[in-house]
């Protein structure tokens, strides 16, 4: 086998899960079990009452129509203060870029009304933050999604819009989707009792999940999973041509993947993402972006992770680190909420915003597993893991065996791959990946690409990617490192110097290595370890470090037996379907059961209000953590008649930095600029205009220095301007003596 780094390229293209509970059209609002949710018109309806009852306060506008036909609506919330809103540094909120995330949307316009409340009723930095900032809001990006996901007929769940796709190139149009063969009214999983493919068993300690087998210890394989659902157009295929539609969060420029499942035929293909985009690049004076969706930048701080071919970061420039270890940690401490999924954000608005808007950009799904109740049990491993499905995300087995490999698609015994034997290992490849991954509550996102699979203690790992929870301290076990600190490689727990080694390795075996990182971002953990164990090289991992605390569960990101003792203990088991037997039209035996769609991803309705209030507090932490750009020391020295010295410091009095080290790379969002007030030609040294790039938080300092020509009978004036801060002039007084400072 000449390049086993380069085979194994899969992309997992299961359904995200969905809430248990039932939908009823109501015409406003639509009802699940005992929660409600706010459907186009009901969001409308809330928007236009808001407006009515905070008069002055609240501007609303259509910024565009969705692929339906549907008005997508943006809200300008602010009060009166010195300068008009439209002048005023921003924040921009988006919420419902992903179809399934059905909260987003309602905390969204609960934070709109919350922070418009505490301003009523006297709270100063509510007041001081409407004031002085201006909030714009994007509640509802993909309005025919969430339409398809709160009125369709069988639950299922997708974060895509509605435009129609031919999967599999048949010249039919979504013909060949999942369906419901129980009739429970929602979309979950099948075990396949068919020992020619089977690669699973149900766990011995919890029968409900399922996992690889021991064969160590005698154990066979019994089924395998697929989505529920039979071959509708019968052409050997299982839910190959479903419900189509682009995933938004793949559709913007920044990591964009071209050809990606859900990724749309062109960057920008949707009318919403070009709604989107284009209402952020017309107010320019937003200096920071939150998204609430799926992708987590907050409970976990983002960092580098190497760079694509086109030399662009795939997440963000390692000056940028601090800054999202600082808001990260805020975060946590505001809102309390740790171990979301974490999935790659190549392509998605948030990237977007931070790789090619310049701002920092942050993103939240809201919500995760909650901590147990005092006294409930947990029956994930004492290490944090858990015999999951997900963990299998690399193919059939969980674990990736060269030989195996080679035995089944090297036809001509030849040793290697021809064209034909790859073409058709990456078909079966794929098939067994979009139909054996386990869970349709999060194993792994609709059109994700690769290195999704959890790994151990970590959490997910795409292109990309971020890997376990604790990259900030860099523990390591579980494999060496003697204590030393370790980089995550975004490739689940394992670190970036182990991925190092394995590099070094296949150079030195000849193996023909990409010069970028295409490879790791195809990468799963099974896959690591494989090669690993191939090339005699240990495998380093980084672990969480909680200081010997306990979070009351499984350390990490949650796992499937969190959840499970989640939906037992506290929802009285409405996350998952027991397993049941039924006939099938394809196969001689199978069950159907799995995880309820959305249960993982969507919290409890009662949960809303409290999700919010601390969301609201977040919003206006950051504020308070925007940058304040002075200028400060400013001195004046007369050199001569006519001639005088003047310096003076430009300095960051916030806690944020004046413009990230990607906008300073890309020179995307323009500088902080300085000017004196006189022609050119009267300047003898020093810089006509200084152009501020960045400024670190915290006291960060620019030093400018002048010699000018001047009669010193009128005063200097000084331009400070930002384009998302404003401007401001001041004039600096010149003394004709000498020993005299003129002052700021």
């Amino acid at each position: 086998m000449k390049n086993p780094l380069l085979i194994s390229i899969v992309v997992c293209s299961t359904y995200v899960g969905a809430h248990a509970a039932s939908v009823e059209n109501t015409g406003t609002t639509v009802s699940a079990a005992a929660t409600t949710w706010l459907d186009h018109g009901g969001l409308q309806k809330r928007a236009r009452a808001l407006g009515q009852s905070h008069r002055g306060m609240i501007k609303a506008e259509s910024i565009g129509t969705s692929l339906d036909g549907r008005e997508i609506i943006a809200l300008q919330v602010s009060m009166e203060g010195e300068k008009d809103p439209g002048d005023r540094p921003a924040i921009l909120l988006v919420a419902g870029i992903d179809a399934d995330h059905l909260h987003g949307s309602a905390v969204a316009m609960n934070v709109v009304e919350q922070l418009l409340q505490r301003a009523a009723e006297g709270d100063e930095t509510a007041e001081r933050f409407l004031s002085d900032h201006t909030l714009y809001v994007v509640p509802r990006v993909n309005p025919d999604g969430t339409e398809r996901m709160l009125y369709s007929d069988i639950r299922t769940a997708s974060p895509r819009n509605t435009r129609p796709d031919d999967a599999d190139r048949d010249r039919a149009m979504d013909e060949d989707g999942p369906d419901d063969l129980n009739g429970d009214g929602m979309i979950t999983m099948m075990r396949i009792y068919d020992p020619r493919k089977a690669d699973r068993i149900a766990d011995p300690d919890e029968p409900r999940l399922d996992r690889s087998p021991d064969r160590s210890d005698g154990e066979r394989p019994a089924f395998y999973l697929a989505m529920e659902g039979w071959d509708n157009d019968e052409d050997g295929r299982l839910n190959e041509d479903g419900p189509g539609g682009v995933d938004l969060n793949m559709n913007f420029m920044h990591g964009y993947e071209a050809h990606a499942d859900g990724a749309g035929r062109h960057q920008l293909s949707e009318p919403e993402s070009l709604a989107l985009l284009k209402y952020a690049l017309d107010h320019q004076t937003i200096a920071a972006v939150v998204v609430y969706g799926r992708h987590d930048t907050l409970s976990t701080p983002i960092s580098e992770s190497g760079r694509a071919p086109s030399g662009a970061p795939n997440t963000i420039e390692k000056d940028d680190e601090a800054m999202y270890e600082m808001i990260s940690e805020r975060f946590v401490e505001v809102t309390g909420l740790q171990e979301p999924e974490q999935p790659d954000w190549g392509g998605s608005f948030v990237a977007w915003a931070y790789g090619q808007y310049g701002v920092p950009a942050f993103s939240t799904p809201l919500w995760s597993l909650p901590n147990p109740e005092p006294g409930e049990d947990s029956s994930a491993g004492q290490d944090g893991t858990s015999a999951s499905p997900g963990d299998s995300a690399g193919g059939p087995g969980g674990r990736f065996d060269g030989g195996d490999f080679m035995e089944e698609f090297d036809i001509d015994g030849d040793g290697e791959l021809n064209d034909d034997e790859r073409t058709a290992a990456r078909e079966a490849m794929r098939r067994r990946l979009g139909t054996h991954n386990h869970s349709p509550g999060g194993a792994s996102r609709p059109g994700g690409r690769g290195g999704e699979a959890r790994g151990g203690r970590g959490g997910r790992g795409g292109r990309g990617g971020r890997g376990a929870r604790g990259g900030r301290g860099g523990g390591s076990a579980g494999g060496g490192g003697g204590g030393e600190k370790l980089t995550p490689s975004g490739i689940g727990d394992i670190s970036m110097e182990t991925m190092q080694e394995l590099r070094q390795w296949a150079l030195d075996q000849g193996y023909p290595v990409p010069d970028d990182d295409s490879m790791m971002s195809r990468m799963t953990p099974q896959m690591v370890e494989g090669f690993a164990k191939q090339a005699g090289i240990e495998i380093r991992r980084v672990v969480k470090d909680d200081g010997g605390g306990s979070r009351g569960r499984s350390s990490g990101a949650p796992t499937e037996s969190d959840w499970l003792a989640y939906s037992d203990g506290r929802r009285n088991g409405e996350g998952f379907v027991a397993w049941t037997e039924i006939d099938h039209p394809d196969y001689e035996r199978v069950e159907v059961g799995g995880w309820a769609p959305m249960f993982r991803s969507v919290p409890p309705v009662e949960a809303l209000e409290e999700i919010s209030r601390r969301q609201a507090d977040f919003i206006l932490d950051l504020a308070g953590h925007m940058p304040s750009v002075e200028l400060q020391d400013v001195d004046v020295r007369r050199l001569s008649d006519g001639l005088w010295e003047v310096k003076a410091s430009l300095v960051n009095e916030g806690r944020l930095p004046a413009g990230t080290a990607m906008a300073k790379r890309n020179r995307r969002a323009r500088p902080w600029v300085v000017r004196l007030g006189v022609e050119p030609d009267a300047i003898v040294t020093g810089r006509p205009v200084h152009k501020v790039w960045r400024l670190e938080g915290d006291g960060g300092r620019y030093e400018m220095r002048w010699v000018v020509e001047h009669p010193g009978d009128a005063p200097l004036e000084v331009e400070l301007f930002s384009e998302k801060y404003g401007q401001d002039r001041r004039s600096i007084p010149l003394s004709t003596d000498e020993t005299d400072g003129g002052a700021l």
